[in-house]
């Protein structure tokens, strides 16, 4: 029997337990990660630290993000290969991972102490081991510099054994074949708004063809590799790929920064396929190269009328979360019409002149091959405000119906001199268009906030749905709006009298002065105009107001109109602005009343009686 350190069911409780070897299961990952799983109930088997100091290579290292937060990571992850080739995952949690991060590097041999040992469950298991290893804050990491391990990282599994449904998809898969057809990118919308990017890949391999759907980054890769132009019997290899059934098929698509997307490796299991050909290793047999069908491709109808949300350009600039939207736009000028391209890489990305060659960041080395590509800047306007739309590439190179090197060429001159060539703004200004844009939020006051256009619709018929669906919507908005707070709304909701709440407000005011109040005097009465004959300013009867100057005292005594009635007028009714209607005189004109002057002085009116002068 041997002794082993035990941490218990809490972190804080440490003791030494003695095992027994008919109750423990030796569990060895070749010949150095050794740790020793007791069956017992009452043993942590899930917090039993490594006895051993195994030797191992970090040939996967991945980082996860938090998932509410994306800055922010959750944890490391890595896969471990020992001398003997088995695998075993490792874990660092997210309160250590300051502690080791600068430590590990993938490719690179350490040795470890003190981790802890856990079961290997769930759907995304990277290795077959039945165990996986927690990082602890006691742990001890050492670099191996002079020690390497030559053994292949991968495990393949045939296509054919994927295809068959042999294979358990709770476990990651590496995979290998010739890249035979590729289909056409495009974007689907997450359910925060945000969008990401989606192509398909097919790979073949004894004859069996399987689908692989990328996304994000791994897009970009696929990408930058198709625009070297190496696509003859190109050799894909697909690392940590997660198997899935989807509409009864099984594909492969990669797990976000997890998996590995290689093309043309130089392995021996790469070599070896290129040797299955038909022919010699050095001219191998050609294979088929076709495109993947796009039928289940969102129609332009449908992205820019039904899945995509509509925006004004005054609703773009206020977005607050990232999102793409659609716009109706009219083009007005080009703001970069002698700027309108700039030298990319293959990859799709700028570079910049560096040792008399181009160097290229997203590639991070220095490219010999850069090719034009479109970068115009317009400004657009809509009925709401304007804003300043980016147009790359590819759908540039849609609208003018030419690339980006032939417009370059038509930009020069006989004598070599560069002008703008005229297609631009023929094209460009005064064309109203749909734009599918990408919005982001903008905290920058200095600067004007552009929007980088991802589609562009042309189509007349299209836009012309898109502008009667929306005028009809508009409109019916517009009405319910309007007659939400009209008085023909409110009468038709309620039939019922009523009363104007600021009558009420002024006879409570009134109170004080004369003692004597008559509520709900003033009513509206099926939707014919009445008249109020109540006089407000009975309530100051017995005040006396000074109306005068300072050279006239002449005081004007307001009296009580003792009579209150409410009358019902005809609609069909010509109101006479001069007619005496049941006692209601008109206001006549007064020819010795005297303006107030503004000099003039103002009595005040005490709370009950005549006004006495200053």
């Amino acid at each position: 029997m041997q002794a082993y350190t035990v941490l218990g069911p809490h972190w804080f409780e440490i003791q030494t337990k003695i095992l027994p070897p008919h109750l423990s299961n030796y569990t060895n990952l070749g010949s150095q990660i050794s740790t020793q799983i007791s069956m017992e109930n009452n043993f942590p088997s899930n917090v039993l630290i490594s006895r051993h100091n195994p030797k191992a290579k970090v040939i996967r290292l991945w980082q996860v993000s938090d998932f509410n937060r994306v800055n922010v990571p959750f944890s490391v992850e890595m896969v471990l290969m020992d001398e003997d080739g088995a695998k075993i995952h490792a874990t660092i949690k997210k309160t250590l991972i300051y502690k080791f991060k600068h430590e590990i590097i993938e490719g690179k041999v350490y040795s470890f102490e003190n981790l802890g040992v856990a079961s290997n469950t769930g759907a995304y298991r990277t290795t077959h081991h039945p165990y996986k290893l927690n990082f602890q804050f006691g742990s001890l990491v050492q670099r191996l510099s002079n020690c390497d391990i030559l053994k292949s990282p991968f495990t393949f599994v045939p296509i054919a054994d994927i295809l068959g449904g042999c294979y358990d998809t709770d476990f990651l898969v590496d995979v290998i074949g010739f890249l035979t057809e590729i289909g056409q990118e495009r974007e689907i919308t997450n359910q925060n708004g945000s969008t990401t990017k989606l192509n398909v890949i097919a790979l073949e391999a004894d004859g069996h063809k399987l689908q692989c759907t990328l996304f994000g980054p791994y897009v970009d890769e696929l990408n930058t590799f198709v625009g070297a132009g190496d696509l003859t019997n190109a050799v894909v290899i697909v690392q940590l790929a997660k198997a899935k059934i989807f509409q009864d098929k099984i594909h492969i698509q990669n797990c976000m920064n997890c998996s590995v997307l290689i093309f043309n490796p130089t392995c021996d299991e790469s070599v070896a396929l290129r040797a299955s050909l038909n022919g010699s290793d050095e001219n191998p047999s050609p294979l088929t190269f076709t495109q993947v069908s796009t039928e289940s491709s969102v129609q332009p109808l449908d992205e820019f009328l039904h899945i995509t949300p509509r925006i004004t350009l005054q609703g773009l600039k206020d977005a607050t979360t990232e999102s793409s939207h659609v716009v109706a736009a009219t083009v007005k000028r080009t703001l970069n019409p002698n700027s309108y391209w700039y030298t990319s890489c293959l990859c799709g990305k700028a570079v910049v002149p560096d040792s008399k060659m181009w160097y290229c960041e997203k590639c991070n080395r220095h490219v010999s091959k850069v090719v034009p590509r479109f970068c115009v800047k317009v400004r657009v306007m809509d009925d709401t405000d304007s804003a300043i739309f980016v147009i790359f590439d590819k759908e540039a190179s849609s609208i003018f119906n030419m690339s980006c090197a032939d417009m370059v060429r038509n930009g020069e001159n006989n004598d070599g001199e560069r002008i703008v060539p005229p297609q631009i703004d023929e094209t460009l200004i005064d064309q109203t268009w749909l734009f599918k844009v990408e919005a982001k939020p903008f905290q920058n006051p200095r600067f004007e906030q552009s929007f980088r256009v991802k589609k562009i619709c042309t189509d007349e018929g299209i836009i012309k749905q898109f502008k009667d669906k929306w005028d009809n919507e508009d409109a019916v908005y517009l009405k319910n709006t309007n007659e939400g707070g009209s008085l023909s709304t409110l009468l038709e909701k309620g039939k019922d009298d009523y009363v104007v709440g600021s009558s009420n407000v002024l006879s409570e005011e009134f109170e004080n002065f004369s003692g004597d109040s008559d509520k709900a005097k003033g009513l509206i009465v099926e939707r014919s105009t009445v008249d109020v004959s109540q006089d407000l300013m009975m309530k100051f009867s017995s005040a006396v107001v000074n109306l005068g100057d300072d050279f006239d005292n002449t005081p004007l005594c307001i009296k009580p109109n003792t009579s209150s009635k409410v009358k019902h007028i005809s609609s069909d009714a010509v109101v006479n602005p001069n007619t005496v209607v049941d006692g209601v005189k008109p206001i006549q004109p007064d020819d010795n009343a005297k303006p107030i002057n503004s000099a003039g002085s103002v009595n005040r009116i005490n709370s009950a009686g005549a006004a006495k002068s200053q």
